[in-house]
């Protein structure tokens, strides 16, 4: 079943789909999708339908409206707004 997207009126489309292939190795997953600029591409190699749907729900939370693109990793500074005792806003 192909992870779903939210679009106007609440209707759903998928955004992309887990199709199962035959390698040298036995039996593999390869996800279809859309990259944000609407081309489409593939990632496979998964050795099960999970993992490549797990793949696949990531792409989908990446794209999702108000997701930042910017990756912080631990150890990194936190923005003004994110830091404890900080305040934001005008007294």
């Amino acid at each position: 079943m192909p992870a779903l997207e939210t679009r106007k009126f609440g209707r759903k489309a998928p955004v992309g789909t887990v199709e199962p292939y035959a390698s040298a190795a036995g039996k593999r997953y390869r996800v279809r999708y859309r990259k944000p600029d609407h081309s489409q591409t593939t990632k496979r190699g998964f050795t099960t339908k999970k993992e490549a749907e797990l793949f696949l729900a990531s792409v989908e939370l990446g794209k999702a409206p108000g997701r930042s693109s910017i990756r912080r990793t631990p150890g990194s500074p936190s923005p003004l707004w994110a830091r404890p005792g900080s305040s934001h806003r005008r007294t």
